[in-house]
This record gives C-alpha cells, sequence and structure tokens, in this order.
C-alpha cells in the first residue's frame, strides 16, 4: 500500500475510527510511510484512551525512519526544546492513580486543563474526574512534539 492509498482510507474514517483503521493497515506500509500515516492518524483521532496500549506500542514500534513522524517545523520546535522540560497532561484521577499514562501530553497547562476540564469528545472518560499532572522530563525522553492543532503537543511514554 503505498502513502496515497493509506491516506485516502484515513481521510475517509471518522475522527473516532481513524486509529482503529491505522492498526489494519500499518504492516501493508514501507517504514517511511508508517510513521506519516501514524502521525496522521494519531493527531487526527479523537477518543483513544481504550486503545492506549495499541497507540504506545505503534509509537515505540522498531522500524527505521522515525524522523518522519514530524514534519520539518515540528522537528525545528523539537530541536529547539531545553534537555528538561515540564510537560502537563490531563487525565482521569483513575489514570493518575494508576500511572498507566496515555502518550499525548502538552508544553502548556493551559492545553492540559482544557483536555481535563472542557474538551467533549473524549467519550470513554466523560464521567470520571479529572486533573492535569505534571512531569519533568528529558528532552531525549520526547518522542515527538506536534504543534500542527496549537496544543503544543508530545508524545512521551511513561
Amino acid at each position: 500500500m503505498n502513502l496515497e492509498e493509506a491516506s485516502n482510507l484515513m481521510t475517509m474514517c471518522s475522527s473516532f475510527d481513524r486509529f482503529q483503521k491505522f492498526l489494519e493497515i500499518q504492516d501493508r506500509l514501507n517504514d517511511k510511510d508508517y510513521w506519516k500515516i501514524l502521525s496522521d492518524a494519531y493527531t487526527c483521532s479523537d477518543n483513544l484512551f481504550h486503545l492506549i496500549e495499541d497507540v504506545k506500542e505503534a509509537f515505540i514500534v522498531d522500524r527505521p525512519f522515525r524522523e518522519f513522524l514530524m514534519d520539518e517545523e515540528d522537528f525545528k520546535v523539537y530541536n529547539s526544546l531545553p534537555e528538561k522540560l515540564i510537560i502537563y497532561r490531563g487525565m482521569t484521577i483513575e489514570e493518575l492513580e494508576s500511572e498507566n499514562f496515555g502518550v499525548s501530553w502538552t508544553l502548556s497547562k493551559k492545553t492540559a486543563e482544557f483536555f481535563a476540564y472542557t474538551y467533549g469528545r473524549n467519550f470513554s472518560t466523560e464521567d470520571r474526574p479529572k486533573t492535569v499532572h505534571q512531569l519533568e522530563v528529558s528532552k531525549v525522553e520526547i518522542i515527538a512534539y506536534f504543534g500542527g492543532r496549537n496544543e503544543q503537543e508530545v508524545i512521551y511514554i511513561y
């Protein structure tokens, strides 16, 4: 499957089904396209908490060309990050207590607060009490930076 075919499949899915479609086709993608499609599938998906382990596996898979996960602008931002930084995540109290965190964090406390208390498309966790958690991490632990949605999103696996 080539990049255009995979991209077309992704755009035909709703934001709630897109990542599942990625999981279905990932083995048919070459290594460069895998990372590009993962980036698109992840950043254009909603309500991924129920797929947390699949998401983690997708980001830590041992495939070459990981640099294709970020576009040129995001790669520049990533490179400009300090060696130590504070990241934030809006999450349920249950997630905090379990320490089985999702992968989506942000450099912005305000953004984390939005996802914890305002964002309405995480149906898997909508009725659960929420909080914002912060961690100090090393830049080398950050898998990717995504700035396309103005969320200052970083992918971090605890």
